[in-house]
């Protein structure tokens, strides 16, 4: 197995402004752009692919505010924001790590102290806020810990998931 291509993270911070989370450095360090289950899509920051996660932002700057609704991940991790999160680069704005085939975004909800980002799906009439890191929604996902509402019921798909990487023109 190749390594993925090495990440200039001081680049990153000041391109984008933003100082990524740890976990999201370790798994960057560790894996290309990933492919789960052939759906869902997680960007690696080395990637040509990077430059389509600025696209996706226009997609959510697009969306208006009153066509979202809220789901709640579960009773232990409470939603404590209303209505739809500002996006990048506003303060604390939503920054997209990944997305679905069904064409559902996957971002952080950004904060000053990187530690402190959480996950938000969204799709164009909803968004769904798991408060844990990246690392933590993949593996609560992935098995069967929670269950977004947003994304398919089926997802992952049974017991024999996988997991592709692309070390591939990085």
């Amino acid at each position: 197995m190749g390594r993925p291509a090495a990440v200039d993270w001081d680049q990153l911070q000041r391109r984008y402004g933003l100082d990524f989370p740890s976990d999201y450095k370790a798994l960057a360090a560790r894996y290309p752009d990933l492919v789960i289950d052939e759906f869902m899509s997680v960007f690696h920051p080395a990637s040509r692919r990077q430059e389509w996660g600025e696209k996706v932002l226009e997609i959510v700057r697009s969306w208006q505010p009153r066509q979202f609704s809220a789901f709640t991940p579960h009773n232990a991790i409470p939603v404590d924001r209303a209505g739809p999160f500002p996006v990048h680069p506003e303060p604390e704005g939503v920054f997209p790590w990944g997305v679905t085939e069904n064409g559902d975004i996957c971002m952080w909800l950004t904060d000053p102290d990187p530690a402190r980002w959480t996950v938000v799906i969204a799709e164009r009439f909803h968004w769904w806020h798991y408060k844990g890191t990246l690392t933590g929604f993949l593996l609560d996902v992935l098995t069967r810990q929670i269950s977004c509402p947003i994304l398919p019921p089926d997802f992952p798909l049974g017991e024999n998931w996988q997991v592709q990487q692309d070390f591939t023109e990085q």
